[in-house]
């Protein structure tokens, strides 16, 4: 049995990290280290967790508490370490979970430093899961996902089936598709009842995994890299994937692997500022993204980005048309950009 090496990013979405954490830790796949890194502005978070860590929680809200429950009964095994230290040490923590405090520099950045400590210290056999913290994954999930590789060669980026976690019936994704024509995406399957129906999805040229669960084994960051920084949120995952298809790694869908995701909670339920940081980073990666992979479409998606611009201009949104304009400009003839 191979470890996995899962990285949770949390940022100030305790409660929903915490769900998360209980249901990966009722896996029947039991070799796993969870590397959960938290950005969070504010000691808050950290603090819950470790309160539930050591076993201070005795209910917690979910949807799904034949998954859920019962609350993990015992103190469960962590290190409190700090970005720096983690990024500096050749230590290989025994303990099932390390909770690693950071700067908030995206969510790139924020995965990159559990990649960085695994690249260091774990074997060529292992797996990295990089997971999204809104999500409650069935006890089967990660053997499925492991399991996958028994039979397939490790030249693979696996996704998972997304279920919505409000609607469990409900496909939210198997997969993405991107336009490279005007930059967007969108999710293959999302609103559909789940019959069965992708279960045999082939992954075309325009397709990728979607972020909330890609299951790599080790050797892809050992030859494909770290995650792109500059992207800050979003597009992120796709430009990782891109870079691995490069290497000769393929997609692919684990249809038995199944999640309920909530899908952007942390932006969701926040404030309208947060919202037009989501819309930010959206709008000028989109040009990012297309100026380094589909350059001869770059006037297209510019267009589009253009008219979405001047959507926001008849809101009223006047600010958040100053910075990405700016911010655009600067990615056109490659300075640096400041984050929102």
């Amino acid at each position: 049995m191979n470890k996995v090496y899962i990285i949770l990013v949390n940022y100030k979405r305790y409660e929903d990290t915490i769900e998360c954490l209980e249901s990966v830790y009722k896996s029947y796949y039991n070799n796993y280290q969870v590397l959960l890194v938290d950005n969070s502005p504010d000691e808050q978070s950290s603090h819950q967790i470790k309160e539930w860590l050591e076993n201070n929680y005795k209910e917690i809200n979910t949807s799904y508490p034949n998954i859920v429950y019962p609350l993990i009964d015992r103190p469960t095994s962590y290190v409190s370490i700090s970005e720096y230290d983690v990024l500096n040490t050749n230590v290989a923590y025994t303990e099932s979970l390390m909770l690693i405090r950071a700067t908030n520099n995206g969510f790139a950045a924020a995965n990159n430093i559990a990649l960085k400590y695994i690249k260091k210290i774990a074997d060529e056999h292992s797996f990295i899961w990089v997971l999204n913290n809104d999500t409650v994954i069935e006890h089967n999930c990660m053997g499925n996902l492991a399991a996958f590789f028994d039979t397939n060669p490790r030249k693979f980026i696996l996704g998972s089936k997304l279920r919505s976690y409000y609607s469990p019936q409900k496909i939210q994704a198997v997969a993405g598709r991107y336009n490279r024509w005007i930059g967007s995406t969108y999710h293959i399957g999302e609103g559909e009842i789940d019959h069965g129906q992708y279960d045999d999805f082939a992954f075309g040229d325009n397709n990728y995994v979607i972020g909330a669960s890609m299951f790599i084994p080790k050797a892809f960051i050992d030859i494909a890299g770290l995650m792109n920084e500059s992207y800050f949120l979003y597009f992120e995952e796709l430009d990782w994937g891109l870079v691995g298809k490069q290497f000769g790694y393929n997609f692919a869908l684990q249809h038995n692997a199944i999640i309920y995701h909530k899908e952007g909670a942390s932006i969701i339920k926040s404030n309208n500022n947060n919202m037009s940081v989501a819309d930010y980073y959206s709008m000028i990666n989109r040009i990012r993204f297309t100026k380094k992979w589909y350059g001869r479409h770059i006037v297209l998606v510019s267009c589009s980005v253009v008219f979405a611009l001047l959507k926001r201009l008849f809101r009223g949104k006047f600010s958040l048309v100053k910075k990405t304009s700016i911010a655009v400009f600067k990615i056109f003839f490659n300075r640096n950009i400041n984050f929102f």
